[in-house]
C-alpha cells in the first residue's frame, strides 16, 4: 500500500480587492479554487458597527436580533483549548454541550467572558444560524450584493472556537464582520487521506 504525502507547500490563497456581481459571475462564481476578497462587505452595517469593537458589534446585533429564536450555542470548557470535538479515545459523545440561548444571552455572555482569564474561560460558539430565524433585519441591512443563488445567510457567533475538519457540500461564500476567521484547506486530491467522520 502507498499512500499519498504531498509535501508541505507555501501557496497562497489568491487575493483580490471588492468585486462586482458581473466580475463575480464571470470570473468567481465558477472557480474551482478559493479566493479572498478584500472588503467585499465592507459596505455593510455591520462591518460598520464592528469597527467600533466588541460592544458596539454586540448592541448593533441585538437590535437585529428582537424576535429571533433562539441559538443553539454549543458551551466548552476552559481545559477544552476551543476544539470541539469528540470526547475520550473512545469518540464517545462530545467534549461539549449544547443549550438553546437567545441572541442578546449570547452576546452578553460573550462580553462578560472576554473579561474572564484566558485559561478559565468557557468557549461559547453559535454556528450556521440562518439569518432569517434568528437575526430577521440582517439581510435587508447587510445586503449581498453577488448573485449566489438565493443561498440563505447564516451567522457564526463565538469565542476563540476551533472546528474540526469537515467536508462542506455546498459552495460558500464566508464574510468575516468582527474577529477573523482562518480556513486551512485541502486540496480535493487528498480527500482519500482525511478521516471526516
Amino acid at each position: 500500500m502507498t499512500i499519498s504525502h504531498p509535501a508541505p507547500t507555501d501557496a497562497r490563497v489568491e487575493e483580490r480587492a471588492a468585486v462586482d456581481a458581473a466580475t463575480f459571475a464571470a470570473e468567481i462564481a465558477l472557480r474551482d479554487a478559493p479566493i479572498v476578497l478584500r472588503g467585499q462587505v465592507a459596505h455593510w452595517a455591520s462591518v460598520r458597527a464592528a469597527a467600533g469593537g466588541d460592544r458596539a458589534t454586540a448592541a448593533y446585533l441585538t437590535g437585529l436580533g428582537d424576535g429571533g429564536k433562539p441559538m443553539e450555542v454549543l458551551i466548552g470548557g476552559p481545559a477544552f483549548g476551543g476544539k470541539f470535538f469528540y470526547r475520550g479515545d473512545n469518540l464517545e459523545g462530545f467534549n461539549f454541550h449544547r443549550e438553546k440561548a437567545p441572541l442578546g444571552v449570547l452576546l452578553s455572555e460573550l462580553l462578560r467572558l472576554s473579561d474572564v482569564p484566558e485559561a478559565e474561560r468557557h468557549i461559547l460558539y453559535a454556528n450556521a444560524a440562518t439569518a432569517p430565524e434568528h437575526l430577521p433585519g440582517w439581510a435587508a441591512a447587510n445586503p449581498l450584493d453577488l448573485p449566489m443563488g438565493g443561498a440563505t445567510p447564516r451567522l457564526w457567533i463565538g469565542n476563540g472556537s476551533q472546528t474540526a475538519t469537515h467536508y462542506d457540500g455546498s459552495t460558500n461564500l464566508a464574510c468575516v464582520v468582527a474577529g477573523e476567521r482562518r480556513f486551512t484547506l485541502f486540496p480535493p486530491d487528498q480527500v482519500g487521506n482525511l478521516y471526516l467522520g
